[in-house]
């Protein structure tokens, strides 16, 4: 085989520029800290990295999503507790207004105090979270949700609720809608509520009773008429079919249809107390009711029944009231629960992604310094070896 003297020359110098780019990479690795840079470098590798990469830039927002929907979470639970405490507030202004040594002076003085506890739950009504978006509007978020109309307070959001996606598929609720906290109240002990009728002429008084068993309540309302003030009928109001007529002893149980209820005082003929079941009330309105039986002038035992009677209603209202606040601080606990295990999941990916990462592209710094010095003096040898020979020709044989 004849081996001419340009070939040799040509070969020779494209096995050092092969064996020079080795040693570039490498240094290039050592320098950058990664083994892979281009897709070229290793193309399964590449796709591996990009799609971590992906995975990671992806566990960025949803760890922002997540310190963002924190705040907004805080901030909703503390605004919660705050409507609770002046439910709890405003609760003990009614029973201080039981009191029955309380002059009309003293119990106005307590609806001045009850009128700024409604200023209060109507400004905490329309707080606003961080970002300026309205707490308790629904997805009305930019609207105001409570308002000033006539005497009574309205509400202008829905109950619409704002998710963040802090995780894969996976959203919380940042929001809680106003309808169901302040406006959506279930009056009376929850299942029925008690009233005495406002053409009362004696002094006789209901309580907010009691469910004795639940598997018999029809949801049909009921009135208890008296027919003289030692006898009264029960009428189903939805039928007005008179259920049962008996003596009325004072204080002693009133049962119609699994509830039973108690009657005080001294009705006359043609008083009413009626029972009505599954309605519902703002707790402002509540407030109202409360406002104005303490502004209400007593001159008569029929005067006190009224106020007392109002006061009472009010106050089994804001009972309510108060429960469904201690359920949404529940409500709200379990997301910012969910939100932490979210934070934990995402923690636990990011890591898993990041040793991933390293794993398909950082430099093994041992190794590529080892890969380094033998690149090296290989070069060394080629260049030395290529020197040597490049000086020879046929006419060093034949001088």
């Amino acid at each position: 085989m004849r081996i001419g003297t340009a070939f040799a020359h040509a070969s020779s110098s494209a096995l050092l520029t092969a064996a020079q780019s080795r040693l570039l990479a490498t240094q290039a690795e050592l320098s950058s800290g990664k083994r892979v840079t281009t897709p070229s470098d290793d193309p399964v590798n590449a796709s591996q990295i990009a799609t971590t990469r992906s995975s990671l830039t992806m566990q960025t927002s949803f760890a922002a999503n997540q310190s963002f929907l924190n705040g907004e979470l805080r901030q909703l639970e503390s605004t919660v507790g705050s409507v609770g405490d002046v439910l709890a507030a405003a609760r003990e202004t009614l029973v201080a207004a039981g009191n029955g040594a309380y002059s009309d002076a003293d119990r106005r003085s307590l609806a001045v105090a009850l009128t700024s506890q409604r200023a209060q739950l109507v400004a905490l009504g329309n707080s606003r979270s961080a970002d300026g978006q309205y707490l308790f509007s629904g997805f009305q978020s930019g609207l105001a949700p409570f308002y000033q109309s006539g005497s009574a307070i309205a509400y202008a959001g829905d109950n619409g609720t704002r998710g963040v996606l802090v995780g894969p598929g996976l959203a919380i609720q940042s929001n809680s809608d106003g309808q169901g906290l302040f406006m959506s109240v279930a009056k009376g002990n929850g299942t029925f509520a008690t009233a005495a009728s406002a053409t009362n002429l004696g002094s006789g008084k209901i309580d907010s009773g009691i469910v004795v068993n639940p598997a018999v309540l029809t949801g049909n309302g009921y009135a208890i008429r008296f027919t003289s003030s030692v006898t009264l009928d029960i009428v189903n109001t939805n039928t007005n079919t008179v259920l049962s007529s008996q003596p009325y002893v004072p204080g002693q149980a009133i049962s119609v249809d699994g509830m039973r209820v108690e009657v005080s005082g001294t009705p006359i003929n043609g008083d009413q107390f009626v029972i009505t079941q599954g309605q519902t009330s703002s707790v402002f309105d509540a407030l109202d009711q409360a406002i104005a039986a303490l502004n209400m002038s007593t001159f008569t035992d029929v005067d006190r029944a009224r106020i007392s009677d109002g006061l009472r209603q009010a106050a089994s209202t804001l009972e309510q009231g108060f429960n469904l606040v201690l359920a949404k601080r529940a409500e709200i606990g379990g997301r910012m629960n969910a939100l932490d295990q979210a934070a934990n999941v995402s923690l636990d990916r990011e890591f898993e992604n990041t040793s991933t990462l390293s794993r398909l592209q950082d430099v093994d710094y041992a190794e590529a310094a080892s890969r380094f010095s033998a690149q090296q003096t290989g070069l060394q040898a080629a260049l030395a070896a290529y020197a040597q020979t490049s000086k020879m020709s046929l006419f060093d044989y034949i001088r």
